[in-house]
Order: C-alpha cells, then sequence, then structure tokens
C-alpha cells in the first residue's frame, strides 16, 4: 500500500484500476532544413489543422460542458493567432534555417517562461495552454505522439464498462480530459498540473475525481487498484481491505449526504427561528442557469455577462443579446434574474476589446469604468436589457463601483434610452431595478450614499478581499483575515438596511459553510452561489439561529 500527495481538484471519493501512460518526449530537436520558404508551408498547414481541431472540440463540447468551459479551446486559439507568438515562430525558421517543430518547441518554451514567472497566479498557469497549443502544433507536424495517444485511448474504450479506471500520467491536457467519457475514465492521477490549469477545471466540470501535482512519475502504477480522495488531497495505490472497507463507509456516507441534499430541492431556506434567507445561483449562459433551476434556486443571483463576449470575433450585437436575456428571464421556476453588465478584465478580455483596455493595474479599467468610457458598448448592452425586461423579473447589476458619479451618469444613458424606447413604442419594464457590487473599498466606505441612490446591493467578496488586502484572490501564501471582509460586509448591511433596500452575498465566501453563517447574522438577505452548493447552503441556513448567529458575528468583529 502506497499514499501519494497531491493537490485534489474534487471533495469526492473514487475506487478505481490504474492505467498508465507514458509521455514520450516531443520530438522537437534542431534539423537545419534546405528549403525555409516550404517549411513555413509546412508550419502554416500545422497551424490551420490545429484551428480545425480546436473548432471541432469546441462545437463538439459547448453544449455538454457549457460555453465558460468550452471557452478553454477558443483560448487556445487565441494563442495560435498572437501576432507575437507566429512571429517568433516565423521568426526562427527563417533565421535559423531550422525545422518548425524546434521553432515552435523553442517560441512555447520562451512564452511559458515569461508566462510562469509572472506574480498572478492565474496568469502564471497560463503556461499551460501555451505548452498544450505547442504540444498540439508539433503533433499536426508529425512530430509528437499524436497516434500512439490515440491508440492508448482506443484501447482503454474498448475495455469493459464496469471498470472506473484512473490515468496515471505526467501531465493532462484539454483535449485529453474530453476523450474520457468514452474511455471509461473517471479520474486521474498527474506528476504536474496545478488546480487552475485549465484541464483541472474542465475536470472539476465534469465531475471528475483527480490528483494533480504529485511530484511522482508512478510507472509502476498500471493495473494497480486505487482510491483517490480529492477533500483529503491524496491517493492510496494497492489499499488493504482494512482501508478499503473504511474509504467504503465513507463513500457511502457522502453519498447519503448527496441524496439528502437533493431533497433541499424546491423547499425553502429558512433559518430554525424562521428567518428567510433567498439562494440563488451565479451562473455564465443557458445552461448554467438550466441547471441552477433543477439545484432550486431561488433565483439567478449573478449572470455574468461578459461569457458572451468570449470566443467570438465581434462583440455580441444587441439583437444577439436580446435574445438570450429573453430565453433566461422565460425560465419557468426562476423567480427573478440579475445580470451584471459587462465586466472585463486582465483575464477576460476578448481581442476585439484589447485596444480599449490597456494592461496595468488589474481594476484600472473594469466593470463600470470600461462600460462608461466606451458607451457603445454599454448602451447596447443596456437597450438589449431594457427591450428584454417585459419577458421576467429583470435585475441591472453593475460592477466595480467607485463613485456615485458612476450610477448617476448611468442612469443619464438609461433615461435617454428609456425615452428612445418610448418614441419607437417599444415595452421595458418601468420597475426595472439597478443595484451595484459592493467590492471595492471605496465602494464599502460610502456605503450610506450610495444605497440612498440605488435599489440593491451584491456585495462580491472574491474582488473585495483582493483589493482590500492588495492580494491574488487564489492566494495560498499567506492567512487572510475574515474578519476584516466581515467588518466591511456589516458596513455595507447597515447601510442598506437604513435605506430599506435587499442586500445580497455572492462570491467564494457566500458557500463556505463556516462564514455564511456569519453572513446570516449581519443580517444579508439572500445568498448567491454555484448552483452546485445550492442545496448545502440551504441544508446548513435552516441548521442556524438567526438570533444566535447575530450575537456571534458581532462578538467576532468587535475583537
Amino acid at each position: 500500500m502506497e499514499t501519494v500527495y497531491g493537490v485534489g481538484i474534487s471533495r469526492g471519493i473514487l475506487f478505481g484500476k490504474c492505467v498508465f501512460f507514458e509521455q514520450k518526449a516531443l520530438n522537437s530537436s534542431f534539423v537545419r532544413v534546405q528549403d525555409v520558404k516550404s517549411e513555413l508551408e509546412r508550419w502554416k498547414k500545422a497551424v490551420k489543422e490545429t484551428h480545425r481541431q480546436l473548432t471541432e472540440l469546441y462545437e463538439n463540447t459547448v453544449d455538454t460542458i457549457g460555453p465558460a468551459n468550452a471557452m478553454i479551446m477558443k483560448v487556445h486559439e487565441y494563442i495560435l493567432d498572437d501576432v507575437l507568438f507566429v512571429g517568433k515562430v516565423e521568426e526562427q525558421i527563417r533565421n535559423l534555417s531550422c525545422n518548425a517543430e524546434y521553432a515552435v518547441f523553442t517560441a512555447g518554451r520562451y512564452f511559458a517562461k515569461s508566462l510562469s514567472q509572472a506574480k498572478d497566479k492565474y496568469i502564471k498557469t497560463r503556461a499551460d495552454d501555451v505548452k498544450e497549443v505547442c504540444l498540439a502544433l508539433i503533433r499536426n507536424l508529425g512530430g509528437g505522439d499524436r497516434n500512439e495517444r490515440a491508440a492508448f485511448f482506443r484501447m482503454l474504450g474498448n475495455r469493459t464498462k464496469s471498470e472506473s479506471l484512473v490515468l496515471v500520467t505526467r501531465e493532462i491536457f484539454v483535449s485529453d480530459v474530453l476523450d474520457f467519457e468514452r474511455c471509461h475514465i473517471r479520474g486521474f492521477i498527474t506528476k504536474a498540473g496545478s488546480a487552475m490549469a485549465h484541464a483541472s477545471i474542465l475536470a472539476q466540470s465534469l465531475g471528475l475525481v483527480t490528483l494533480v501535482g504529485t511530484g511522482k512519475n508512478l510507472r509502476d502504477a498500471g493495473d494497480k487498484d486505487v482510491i483517490i480522495s480529492g477533500c483529503e488531497n491524496m491517493a492510496i495505490l494497492s489499499p488493504d481491505q482494512e482501508t478499503i472497507e473504511k474509504y467504503t463507509r465513507r463513500k457511502e456516507m457522502k453519498d447519503r449526504e448527496k441524496a439528502r441534499l437533493k431533497d433541499m430541492i424546491g423547499k425553502g431556506s429558512l433559518t430554525k427561528d424562521g428567518r428567510k434567507i433567498q439562494v440563488m445561483a451565479n451562473v455564465t449562459g443557458l445552461k448554467d442557469a438550466q441547471k441552477a433551476k433543477e439545484c432550486g434556486a431561488d433565483g439567478i443571483g449573478l449572470f455574468r455577462s461578459e461569457f458572451m463576449y468570449l470566443g467570438r470575433e465581434t462583440a455580441p450585437s444587441e439583437q444577439e443579446q436580446f435574445e438570450i436575456y429573453k430565453e433566461l428571464l422565460e425560465l419557468s421556476g426562476i423567480d427573478f434574474v440579475t445580470i451584471r453588465t459587462i465586466d472585463v478584465g486582465p483575464d477576460k478580455t476578448p481581442d476585439y476589446f484589447s485596444d480599449l483596455a490597456p494592461e496595468g493595474s488589474p481594476a484600472a479599467v473594469r466593470g463600470i469604468r470600461f462600460c462608461l468610457t466606451h458607451p457603445e458598448v454599454f448602451i447596447t448592452q443596456l437597450r438589449a436589457l431594457l427591450r428584454a425586461s417585459v419577458y421576467g423579473k429583470l435585475k441591472i447589476l453593475l460592477p466595480m463601483i467607485t463613485s456615485i458619479a458612476e450610477i448617476e451618469e448611468t442612469k443619464k444613458i438609461l433615461e435617454s434610452l428609456k425615452n428612445e424606447l418610448n418614441r419607437s413604442q417599444i415595452a421595458y419594464d418601468k420597475d426595472l431595478a439597478l443595484g451595484i457590487m459592493i467590492e471595492t473599498p471605496a465602494a464599502v466606505m460610502i456605503a450610506d450614499k450610495l444605497a440612498k441612490v440605488v435599489d440593491f446591493f451584491n456585495i462580491g467578496t472574491n474582488d473585495l478581499t483582493q483589493l482590500t488586502f492588495a492580494a491574488d484572490r487564489n492566494s495560498r501564501e499567506f492567512s487572510l483575515d475574515d474578519t476584516v471582509i466581515l467588518r466591511m460586509v456589516d458596513i455595507a448591511v447597515l447601510a442598506a438596511k437604513e435605506h430599506d433596500i435587499p442586500v445580497s452575498v455572492c462570491g467564494v465566501y457566500a458557500s463556505d459553510v463556516v462564514l455564511l453563517g456569519d453572513f446570516v447574522g449581519l443580517g444579508a438577505d439572500s445568498l448567491s452561489v454555484p448552483a452546485e452548493h445550492i442545496g448545502e447552503v440551504k441544508e446548513k441556513i435552516s441548521e442556524l439561529s438567526f438570533v444566535e448567529q447575530v450575537g456571534t458575528v458581532k462578538n467576532k468583529i468587535k475583537k
């Protein structure tokens, strides 16, 4: 029996049989070519073929994994089209008279190294995307292991469906994950990788139980029984009978817990002493919204509209946006939909906006600042939202607010658009609610003033934490003092209550089973969480006493 530690990407427990795949080094050694022009043509054909594969992959999977996850393929296409990357490869071929495989390898190594040295963890992990694109290119140039991998996956596909296979290898790529379903692979263990790598994110969305970053090759793991415990960040190879029985009991307990949480679907979320707390869902598209409905969401608390703009050559038109908003609002069983206006950032800026959102501070040209400095984008979205508002209960949410002036300017634009619609006799909801994200320290400090001019608050704990502590939101390198954020939430909630407007909390902390009790005690009217956490959050609320939570959290923030 051997225990291997790494980073678990899911909370599940998986019993499986290991299959090992030896990843061979890419054939990317230097070869001098006589005909540079022909080599450039060979490179361009490989780019075209890789583009075709990525497009096909996107089209075949977008309905299964949702547009947000399928966007990974689009990110890879952006790399293929990147002028710096393409220029570097072609420069190498011309200047060194070298083969395309070597040029791709050296260009990829150069850009991956630059990304891996970035301070921001999200940008660091994008080095994996560069590596994967280079791998695909070299495979299509004939210098990779594409045929061997295809044969390996075909072999797995022929094994009995009753087996739960665990792939053990050096690292996993997005294209591999999408092949897993037909190969009976239910999890994987890798030497390399991180929780933020796209393959890991995709694996989590598909319900795979995984362990990455073990630092071990595990060549002798093939055909061994294995237990992966994602919540414990470990895998047990060749477990003995006592260990099997122990984890069998744990898995049965988790399965019973999952079944119990399903019972929360359709039920309200009341504390033990009768206070109602709405539990809403964060979504990125129509598929997510449908899942939220199935999981018993009281409403859509946060629709991240910026995802509509990604993976396209041009921004969505007013009519395209209208159709999406209309379909969202017409979902039966969903009481209301809160749509956040576009919030582009350094990790989610479409190419056609790149000149509008220059590099700099992550918050420099985000949210409402971007919208107000680029009214052609903002007006198109607001007009589509107004037109769709008659098809259901719509709330408009403005991100990254820092001043009263930003709200006043938005209201002027809305008033002008309403006048246009009146003249054209186009209907819209005249009682449309306008709210703001409280996610900057500036917004917290003027929350009493902001509450006078909007209809609701949505407290975004992710960006509020990042901006308050001047930290990477995914940082685990130091401990963040939760009481600081709780005090800021307290200020915002008190301001909202004073002016009789509802307040919601969203972000990672909203589904934290410890902190959500604090938010309830501070007076939050609702929580907005990922759809898969709705049952868990509702159950936790039902176990709480509002009166007791008020006393607990007030004592906590006074210390």
